[in-house]
């Protein structure tokens, strides 16, 4: 989490630049909630959504994400871009 506390301070010192930050975290470290739809949520570019970590047992929807890991909220605020990959 070094990079982490490294890309915060940059954030600090330069608020008006813009920069990406990735991170790509072994296994399945943070899960999604089961879908409230069978086939899944598709997602149009630039969509919005909330992701939350209120309860896993609550199904995810296209408008709300329940994660497992509230670890996750550090590196983020509201309205940064976040890209999902999917294995399998």
């Amino acid at each position: 989490m070094i990079l982490v506390k490294k890309f915060k301070e940059a954030k600090r010192l330069r608020p008006y630049k813009t920069c990406a930050m990735m991170l790509d975290i072994r296994g399945r470290q943070i899960k999604m909630g089961k879908c409230k739809n069978p086939e899944g949520i598709k997602f149009k570019s630039g969509e919005v959504f909330e992701m939350r970590c209120d309860d896993i047992n609550i199904p995810s929807t296209n408008k709300i994400i329940q994660v497992d890991n509230r670890s996750i909220f550090a590196g983020l605020r509201e309205g940064d871009l976040v890209f999902f990959g999917v294995n399998g």
